[in-house]
């Protein structure tokens, strides 16, 4: 059984910069989806998982103040709050990177970018990301126990519950396994 490499979602309004991405990131063994618009992102997260979304700050509508970006940000932080978020601008600030980072994203990456560094950033928040994942759906399954327990009247069915619960929070054990 081979492990699926992981997915990222790359959301820029710039042609070029979306095709070098991927280029180098299948050339890294990522599994890589582009969109070019805050709605194309959010339509992707709908419909698909990823492991991490590397996003442009600035679209059309706003294209120096990260605006459009924080706000994209935002929404996704309602749908999964788990997914590792890796911001890119070319217009970078101390004040922007520190305000992203306080909205939810994970780090942070100033075009142009060092490929190296850029793929070990990914790497890592991918990671992480696979980590806080599994924590959440142990503590989910935590609860669900606690609650059947509460509840049980047969050992049996209790015993099968708790199994269905660990084997669901466990599944993927592969979402752990690191990218090299």
């Amino acid at each position: 059984m081979s492990i699926a490499p992981p997915r990222i979602l790359v959301a820029d309004d710039q042609a070029d910069i979306r095709a070098a991405l991927e280029l180098l990131l299948k050339a890294e063994r990522f599994s890589v989806v582009c969109v070019d618009s805050p709605a194309a992102v959010l339509e992707a997260l709908r419909t698909q998982s990823f492991d991490l979304l590397l996003m442009d700050l600035n679209y059309t509508r706003d294209t120096t103040t990260g605006r459009e970006g924080l706000d994209l940000v935002a929404r996704i932080e309602k749908m999964d709050d788990t997914l590792p978020i890796v911001a890119m601008t070319a217009w970078a600030s101390i004040d922007l990177a520190v305000q992203v980072m306080r909205h939810g994203v994970r780090d942070f990456v100033q075009k142009p970018w060092d490929n190296a560094k850029l793929v070990e950033t990914l790497s890592h928040q991918i990671r992480q990301g696979r980590q806080l994942r599994r924590v959440k759906r142990l503590t989910l399954c935590r609860e669900k126990i606690a609650h059947l327990a509460q509840k049980a009247t047969d050992v049996a069915d209790l015993l099968g519950s708790v199994a269905r619960c660990l084997q669901e929070a466990l599944r993927n054990k592969s979402e752990t396994t690191t990218h090299t």
